[in-house]
């Protein structure tokens, strides 16, 4: 793992996009506001980088969390993950800062991605806040529904039967509040996710936990197995 002050961050590929300010611990708004900004597949690399701070990610590697998770990836390759975080670009102006990831080429292998791990605590802890932020958004109505649909995909996968997690979302989002999106479903996956290992229970593996305020989730959880 590379450290803060690692000479390779030097010998980085990424041009002009780190001659602004590093990011600093006081600067977890504009990172919220960052992240906040960022498409569904752009976040899901970046949570790639944060939950691996100064690990050097292959970009085939990168490809293959991707085909995993979404299913129009399966062919991709190595040219997705640049195509992908080229989503940076516009929070990127906005913030006045350096780009918050690093990459390398690498010859005629896959290029290397990675982020220094002060700036991935920042993110992590943005994307914490942005989770706690959004939590108490959500309506009861809404948590039932998206309780619901995590239980039937995981009804599905324990059975061993196949099922399409994109189309899931996007046939529950007209249950929802009209700002919802895929990606914040998704989210909301993870989130419950986090709160059936809190529970002792099975949870779908490939919607990573991720932790939040839990109770309502929990709540709705433990109504419906028992109802």
């Amino acid at each position: 793992m590379l450290e803060d002050d690692d000479v390779l961050w030097d010998r980085h590929s990424g041009g002009a996009g780190h001659s602004g300010m590093e990011w600093k611990d006081s600067d977890k708004a504009l990172a919220e506001a960052f992240y906040a900004d960022l498409p569904p597949k752009g976040k899901f690399v970046f949570d790639l980088m944060m939950d691996r701070p100064g690990e050097r990610l292959t970009a085939d590697w990168i490809v293959g969390q991707l085909s995993r998770r979404y299913e129009d990836e399966a062919q991709a390759d190595r040219r997705s993950v640049s195509a992908i975080l080229s989503s940076v670009s516009h929070p990127h102006a906005r913030s006045g800062h350096r780009l918050p990831f690093y990459w390398w080429r690498n010859g005629n292998g896959p290029s290397w991605y990675a982020m220094k791990p002060g700036v991935a605590r920042l993110f992590r802890e943005a994307r914490q806040g942005i989770a706690d932020a959004d939590d108490g958004t959500w309506s009861a109505r809404e948590v039932a529904a998206v309780v619901e649909d995590y239980l039937t995909m995981l009804q599905a996968e324990i059975a061993g039967q196949d099922y399409v997690k994109a189309r899931h979302r996007r046939a529950l989002l007209p249950r929802l509040n009209p700002v919802r999106t895929e990606g914040a479903v998704e989210y909301k996956h993870q989130n419950i996710s986090a709160a059936m290992i809190d529970l002792g229970l099975p949870y779908i593996w490939g919607y990573k936990p991720m932790s939040n305020r839990q109770g309502a989730l929990k709540d709705e959880i433990q109504r419906q197995l028992v109802s």
